[in-house]
Parts: structure tokens; C-alpha cells; sequence
């Protein structure tokens, strides 16, 4: 049978000439970078009788779970479309005719082996790559887990051990590479076929041999060969009886190769990298020469002045005397705890003032979330979430990361608005700001932890593999960065905390370096999550999918740090009055209206973007559709609303407003990432993913963790008010 099909390639090739007149030969390749020793594989569809044989094969040539091969003459199971996963790496599904008299159409699907694929441009740590003869191979000693291959691969083709606690994969066909090598075998699937509907060659012999057959046979085939352009070029090639969209096969995928996707974004990296810089170092030195000239005696340096008395106090005897001395010095360090030991309280009343709703509800999480934690890293992801290959990202990554990086963005946007742009009346805000900002990112990671299949592997990106053509690269390494500019730009405080006066003051020296290279880094890390989903076209619903999704993302950030820095603002002057009794509430309030009045005109630019975007797809059309009025919803009632309230606070000098319309923009960007991420992704399968509960129950865990932490710090640390002996440096 082997030898007749290898004849049957040179009588195919002796009629290329003849082919490439003959369907598609007007139609220009896009520019591909083919090589002539790729193999590739041809499936004609016409011969396929559903027999399943394949499957049988690529699964005890792969060393998957197996039947007998009569348990695949089964057929029912051609009542639902399968795709592959894990166990599977081919199946055969049956698309019934519209015609009565017509025969069904079986189709084999399987990984295509993409010329540029998408899953190995996506890989953060270069686990899959193309090799030499064709086949598209992962390397499971590296990866991570991070499932952002099965986000990108336009074919459905990589499937995930979810069922796998401690040693999970990406597991997908691997055209046999094994067999192939050395030239003396053909994959499994091609040498069981029955009837020869899988021919192994060379690539263009299977070109040439599909033009061939559509050439003599134009009554029989559709005109058109499927994978020889898609997505920039396959090695897996399809020809049909019937139109492809109606044999299951994606038709909106288009020419253009996936990495090509994400390049455009790529390559303004080392331009942000060059030129922000420069402009951000230039506007700096701009605010400082116009506080020159405002004011010609006054100190130039921000932050690095430290007013330190020369003899410092030194308790040693006596709890009490600690804590009256750090009163004393410092109202504003653990006051829930000096207050109790100055109060003369016995442990067991200290105990009993422990007892507030607030604790007994964290307790409850805690009691929940931390033995669910345990679930998830003993008994896998498949134990604790709703993802499927279908659905590979869900509630953690859709609200944890990508919402949190967006609501933590105050820290670079209060930082450059004082430090950069000179407005010093905000620098009570800024510590807040920071503080939230770096566990935002801190927790980010955390609930990153759970999602990845191996976190104990997030460190490779940065010291094992680099997937250098990866958004997602660009991402982990900028965010781990952020996170140590961050906990830099907090050190004074901490400094001051611990009265380590010349730690403080080198610490301080840093903040405008800081400041800077923290804006650099937001500005591409924030534009970077939305370019993640650059390679779903198709996935995500017109509506939100756009080219310009990394600018959409990077507007919507600064207008998210703005509002956030409101909202945390409001609810600590309500949680810690006592930290914040002595400060001027008219000040404030014109430090949220000053915000205010800033996010009134981000948040219109969003807006006028966001139309900008429908108008360049031209989906004007999808907007009379259901997901078009959800898209209005968030549109107008998460964007534009707010931005009207936004003016009409500033106008009316409501503070109250602002902080209003600050609660609606929040919740409006957290269901704009939602949108992108879960709700219209794969918007056009019949299946929905929908968090469990147990997915809702980590990530209050970890929020409720976040706020703990955020407690501790803020009741010791200077933060909220400035530390008296430091006051003048803050």
C-alpha cells in the first residue's frame, strides 16, 4: 500500500505543471518562510469512511489509554463534535449532509503544524518549536503551565492534563516525529488508513498532488485546498466534497501567520524603551526647572531631605514604655496594639477585642479558602476549576491578573503625577497609591500560583528558557521587575518605620529613577495583557477583539489607577479614621476632584477609542446583535456614564460624586477585562465556561489576604500620615 501511495506522489508531481494552472492559481501565497524538506500530510475527505482506525492508531503509537480496536467501531459517537485533548491527539467527527441523498462528511482532526505557529510564538519559555522536517514539537521539561499556546492556536490542537496534580502537560499530535526521523516509517494514522485517505510526503508533493486531484475531479472536490494558505501555511492539508465551513472547519482564520499578530506590538518595544525614557527624564527636568524659577531658594531635590534628631530614644524597660515611647514618636505605629497595652489590658480581653465582625468573616474564608488551596495543589486544576481545552483561562486569570494589574495601576500613575509632573499636592497620596499598587502585583502572582500548572517553574522565563517572541515574556518579565521597583519606591516608609535614617535617605534618592523606569515598565506590561489576546482573532467577539486592544488597555489603566486611588482613599479614611483624624477633609476632597477632573478626560479619550475600534472593524452591524447590547452596556453605562458624572462633579465641586463615579469606572474596567477574557471569548461555541464555586472561594482567599496585609502594614507603617521625625522628607 505504501509503495502504491509513493507512486502515486510522482504521478502527482509529473502533473504539477499541469496543477498550478489549474484551482487557487491566482491566487497570491502570502510570503511564507517554507522549506522544501518539510513533510506534511494530506487528508482527502471524499475517501474518509469514518472507521476511527486513526484514532486507534495515533493512540498505541503514542502510548495513550487504548481499546481494542473493535471498541472504535463504535459510532456513537458521532453525536457530539469532539475535539482532541489530552488522551487524544486525532479524532474523527461526522458532519451530516444538508442533502438527504448525500453522504455524511468524516473529518480527522489533529494538530495542523503550522510554517509560523501560533503556539510556539506564544510560549513564554519556548516550549514548542518548529523542527527541521515539519513537525511542530513541545519540550515538557520546561513549561510552566500557563495553557496561553491553547489561547493562541487558532486550530484547537494543544489539550491540557488538568487531572494532573504535580507533572501536567500540553500534550497534541506530533506528526509521528519519532517515526519519521530516519525516513523509514510514515505516522501511525497514514499507515492504518484503510482506504488511503491520509498521504505522507513531502509538502509540495502533496500540493501538487491536491491541485491534481481538484483538477481532474471539479465536480468531486471544492476548489480549494485547506491549510495550504491558512493562518500563513499548514502541514497538514485538507480537500473536500464540500464546502469546508460546513465539515466543522474554521474559515475566518485568514492568511496572515499568528506570530505576524503580535509583531506590530513587539517591535514598539524597543521604541518605548528608547524614547520614553527620554520624554519622561525631559518632563522632569522641566517640572524642576519651573519650581526654579518659582522659586529660587527651595531646595531641588524631591524626597531625599531627612530631618533626624541627633538623640534618638531608646526604651528598655517595660512593654508599656516601648509602647509610650513609640506614641511618643510615632502615633501612627500599630495603634490597635499600643492602644490595648496602654489601656492596661489583661490577654484575655486583648483576645476578646479581637472578636469584631470583620475577623470572625475572615476567619470563615480562611477556613474555606486555605484547605481548597491544599485541593488545588495536590489534586490538580481539573479538582478545583471549570477549565476545559476549549476554556484554558477562566476566573483566575480573568479577574485575579488581568483585573488586578489594571486596579493596581495607581501606583505609576500618583507616582509620575508628583514626581514627574511636579504636582506636589497629591504626595498624600502617593504612599497609599504605591502601597496598593505593589501587593496588587504581589497578589497578582499569587493568584497566578494557582492557575499555572507547575508554579513552582515561574521563575524559568527569567533564568531557564526565554521565549523571546512570546507578549507573554514581555509580560512576566516587566511585571517581576515592576514588583521590585515598586517595593523600592515603599522603602522609605518602610525605612521609616524601622528609624533607619540613612537607609531612608539612600532609599529616597531612588524614587525619581524609580518613578520613571515604573512608568516604562506599566506603559508596556498594562499594553501587553490586551496584546495577549492579539492572537484570538476569531475567539474573542469582534466587538472587543481590535489591533488597537493594547492601547485600549493602556488608556484604561491610567483611568482604573485614578479611580482606585479614590475608592482606597475613601474606604481608608473610613476603616483607619484614627490614622487619618488630624488631616484636612477640604484638602482631600480638592485631591479627589483634582483626580476627578483628570479621569473625566481619560476616560472620554477610552471612549472616543473604543468607537474608533468598532468603526475600523466595521461591526457597526454587530451592535443590533445580544452581545452588541452588552458591548453598549459596558460602553455606555461603564464609560460613558461615569465620564458625564466625572464633569459633573468637578463642576459642582462634589467630591462625593467623584468618589461615585470612581466605584462605577472601577467596576466598568473589571467588566471590560471580564469581557475580553471570559465572557464573548470563544463566543461562537455552543459550550460556556462558568467559574465554580470553588474558583469564587481562592480568589476571595486571596483578596481577603490582600486586605489583611494591607491592614498590618498600613497599622505600623507610615502610610496614611506622614511620620513625624521624617515628615519633611514624605
Amino acid at each position: 500500500m505504501n509503495t502504491d501511495r509513493r507512486e502515486f506522489l510522482k504521478l502527482a508531481c509529473a502533473a504539477g505543471a499541469v496543477a498550478a494552472g489549474g484551482p487557487e492559481s491566482a491566487q497570491a501565497a502570502p510570503t511564507q518562510r517554507v522549506s522544501d524538506e518539510w513533510y506534511g500530510m494530506l487528508t482527502d475527505l471524499s475517501l474518509c469512511i469514518g472507521c476511527r482506525k486513526c484514532e486507534w492508531a495515533c493512540k498505541d503509537a503514542n502510548g495513550l489509554p487504548n481499546q481494542p480496536i473493535e471498541a472504535f467501531e463504535d459510532k456513537s459517537v458521532f453525536q457530539r463534535k469532539r475535539r482532541t485533548d489530552a488522551h487524544n491527539f486525532t479524532v474523527v467527527n461526522r458532519y451530516p449532509s444538508n442533502d438527504p441523498d448525500a453522504n455524511p462528511t468524516d473529518v480527522k482532526t489533529q494538530c495542523m503544524h503550522c510554517f509560523e505557529p501560533a503556539c510556539a510564538s506564544a510560549c513564554l519559555v519556548a516550549a514548542f518549536r518548529k523542527t527541521e522536517k515539519g513537525p511542530v514539537v513541545y519540550n515538557e521539561d520546561v513549561c510552566i503551565g500557563c495553557r496561553y499556546c491553547m489561547i493562541a492556536c487558532p486550530f484547537y490542537a494543544p489539550a491540557y492534563e488538568y487531572d494532573n496534580a504535580f507533572t501536567p502537560a500540553v500534550r497534541k499530535c506530533t506528526m509521528c516525529v519519532d517515526r519519521i526521523a530516519d525516513g523509514t516509517d510514515i505516522p501511525a494514522c497514514a499507515k492504518m488508513c484503510p482506504e488511503e485517505a491520509i498521504t505522507f510526503g513531502k509538502r509540495s508533493d502533496l500540493i501538487a498532488l491536491a491541485r491534481a486531484k481538484i483538477l481532474h475531479a471539479p465536480d468531486k472536490y471544492e476548489s480549494h485546498v485547506y491549510g495550504e494558505h491558512e493562518a500563513g501555511g499548514t502541514c497538514w492539508l485538507f480537500i473536500s466534497p464540500r464546502p469546508f465551513e460546513e465539515a466543522g472547519f474554521r474559515t475566518d482564520i485568514g492568511t496572515t501567520p499568528y506570530p505576524e499578530l503580535t509583531k506590530g506590538f513587539l517591535s514598539s518595544v524597543p521604541l518605548v524603551l528608547t524614547i520614553w525614557p527620554a520624554l519622561l527624564a525631559g518632563t522632569y527636568a522641566f517640572t524642576k526647572r519651573r519650581e526654579a524659577l518659582a522659586a529660587p531658594d527651595r531646595m531641588l531635590e524631591v524626597d531625599t531631605r531627612v530631618d533626624v534628631p541627633s538623640d534618638d530614644p531608646t526604651p528598655t524597660s517595660g512593654i508599656a514604655d516601648i509602647a509610650a515611647a513609640e506614641k511618643e514618636t510615632f502615633p501612627g505605629i500599630g495603634p490597635w496594639l499600643r492602644d490595648k497595652v496602654l489601656m492596661g489590658m489583661s490577654g484575655q480581653e486583648y483576645l476578646k477585642s479581637l472578636v469584631t465582625p470583620f475577623n470572625f468573616i475572615v476567619a470563615i474564608i480562611l477556613c474555606i479558602g486555605l484547605p481548597l488551596t491544599w485541593i488545588r495543589f495536590t489534586q490538580g486544576l481539573a479538582a478545583t476549576t471549570n477549565l476545559t481545552d476549549n476554556y484554558p483561562w477562566g476566573l483566575w486569570i480573568g479577574f485575579d491578573v488581568l483585573c488586578g494589574v489594571a486596579l493596581a495601576a495607581g501606583g505609576y500613575v500618583l507616582a509620575s503625577t508628583v514626581y514627574l509632573f511636579g504636582l506636589k499636592d497629591f504626595k498624600p497620596l502617593v504612599r497609599p497609591a504605591i502601597l496598593t499598587g505593589f501587593l496588587g502585583y504581589f497578589f497578582v502572582v499569587v493568584g497566578l500560583s494557582y492557575d499555572l500548572g507547575r508554579p513552582w517553574r515561574l521563575p524559568y522565563p527569567m533564568f531557564v528558557s526565554w521565549g523571546v517572541t512570546s507578549v507573554m515574556f514581555l509580560v512576566g518579565w516587566h511585571v517581576a521587575l515592576y514588583l521590585t521597583v515598586q517595593f523600592l519606591e515603599f522603602c522609605p516608609a518602610i525605612f521609616e518605620w524601622l528609624n533607619a535614617a540613612k537607609w531612608r535617605r539612600w532609599a529616597a534618592k531612588l524614587t525619581i529613577g524609580a518613578t520613571i523606569f515604573g512608568v516604562i515598565l506599566s506603559t508596556l506590561h498594562q499594553s501587553a495583557l490586551g496584546a495577549l489576546f492579539l492572537m484570538g482573532p476569531g475567539k474573542v467577539h469582534p466587538l472587543w477583539y481590535s489591533p488597537f486592544i493594547p492601547v485600549f488597555f493602556f488608556i484604561s489603566s491610567i483611568v482604573a489607577g485614578m479611580s482606585m486611588v479614590v475608592v482606597e482613599s475613601m474606604l481608608s479614611h473610613r476603616i483607619f479614621h484614627h490614622q487619618v483624624a488630624d488631616q484636612d477633609p477640604n484638602r482631600i476632597d480638592r485631591l479627589v476632584l483634582g483626580l476627578g477632573k483628570a479621569a473625566c478626560v481619560v476616560l472620554f479619550t477610552y471612549f472616543c477609542l473604543k468607537w474608533i475600534g468598532v468603526a475600523h472593524g466595521q461591526h457597526w452591524d454587530l451592535l443590533l446583535t445580544p452581545y452588541g447590547y452588552w458591548f453598549l452596556v459596558e460602553v455606555l453605562g461603564f464609560v460613558l456614564a461615569p465620564c458625564l458624572l466625572f464633569g459633573m462633579a468637578v463642576r459642582r465641586q462634589s467630591a462625593n460624586l467623584v468618589r461615585f463615579a470612581s466605584v462605577l469606572t472601577v467596576l466598568g474596567i473589571i467588566l471590560n477585562r471580564l469581557n475580553v477574557s471570559l465572557i464573548t471569548f470563544q463566543w461562537n461555541l455552543p459550550d460556556r465556561y462558568f467559574p465554580r464555586w470553588t474558583e469564587f472561594m481562592v480568589s476571595v482567599t486571596v483578596i481577603t489576604i490582600g486586605l489583611l496585609t494591607f491592614r498590618w502594614i498600613v497599622n505600623r507603617m507610615p502610610v496614611l500620615r506622614e511620620h513625624p521625625r521624617f515628615g519633611a522628607a514624605h
